[in-house]
């Protein structure tokens, strides 16, 4: 798939790479509740999995629009590429609650505000 991509998007690997990752880091910001948070879901392989099963059906999707659409040039592809793989708004329930009750078990909060900030 990835080939197929980089050769409609005219998309080196590298550049394909990077729109992948910084996805996936931004869609994990969007989710996380606290710094330790954010880290455990970047390092947790069966969120990285899951994200990448989404974006994936994401990109099968764009594959079958442009076979219908073939006319678009370069830009509109790239366009109607990101408006596709940008809307993972769900997340998986029981993989994110194992992982924030893992980060809060890492800290250890000395004052009052980070209890707070912690375990919101």
């Amino acid at each position: 798939m990835m080939n197929q991509i980089c050769h409609i998007l005219k998309y080196t690997t590298a550049e394909y790479d990077k729109l992948f990752e910084d996805l996936f880091i931004n869609w994990c910001m969007m989710q996380q509740h606290s710094p330790m948070h954010l880290q455990a879901m970047l390092l947790d392989q069966r969120l990285i999995n899951w994200f990448t099963r989404e974006y994936n059906s994401r990109e099968t999707l764009f594959v079958k629009t442009v076979a219908r659409n073939s006319h678009l040039n370069t830009n509109h592809l790239r366009a109607l590429y990101d408006d596709l793989t940008t809307t993972i708004f769900t997340y998986p329930k029981p993989i994110m609650a194992e992982i924030k009750r893992k980060a809060r078990k890492t800290i250890q909060p000395k004052t009052p505000l980070e209890y707070t900030y912690f375990n919101n």
